[in-house]
């Protein structure tokens, strides 16, 4: 009894954050929650903890798509240091779950990667084969500038620079093989 009145009392907080988040107390009690659902794991037939699990569930996804908005907006070759509390959100990210984490960084990496697309696309100047160096300059200033002004924001197991140059080198696969392929015709 004292544990679901824990639970109801940590998901009654969590849902007071979601109004207006301090990224910093969410993934503890992200964590505090989970665990005391894991208690209850043999009685999750029990329509009170039907209902709590499908808060938790909806709570979840409103602080990763409040995330993802806050980081879309973000662009560290333009906006400069990253805000203390983006890490604390990676880190709500992180405790919401696997899942969570790649969908995040697929949409982070997408993003970053969409001004990439727009300065080198097809029928531009700067996408011609001969400025082909001046899109590896383009992503190794996209990684300095994520160096120096995100140092401590991803969670290193993330391996978001890996992340990101093996989507840069698709991509830029894949555009350099149009440009030869239109050079070739």
């Amino acid at each position: 009894l004292e544990r679901l009145q824990m639970l109801h009392s940590s998901l009654q907080q969590l849902q007071d954050l979601v109004a207006d988040p301090d990224w910093r107390e969410v993934a503890p009690l992200v964590h505090v929650v989970k665990r005391l659902f894991a208690h209850f794991a043999e009685h999750k037939d029990i329509p009170t903890l039907q209902q709590a699990s499908a808060q938790f569930t909806a709570m979840q996804t409103d602080f990763t798509r409040k995330i993802t908005d806050q980081f879309t907006a973000y662009d560290p070759m333009i906006d400069g240091r990253a805000p203390d509390n983006m890490a604390h959100a990676c880190a709500v990210i992180d405790a919401v779950g696997p899942e969570a984490s790649k969908a995040f960084m697929h949409n982070f990496i997408q993003n970053l990667l969409e001004k990439y697309q727009r300065k080198f696309h097809h029928g531009e100047a700067s996408a011609q084969l001969m400025n082909t160096n001046d899109r590896y300059q383009w992503f190794r200033r996209l990684l300095q500038c994520m160096n120096d002004n995100c140092p401590d924001v991803f969670p290193t197991d993330w391996c978001l620079p890996q992340e990101l140059a093996v989507e840069f080198c698709l991509l830029t696969n894949q555009e350099l093989t149009y440009q030869l392929q239109a050079e070739a015709a």
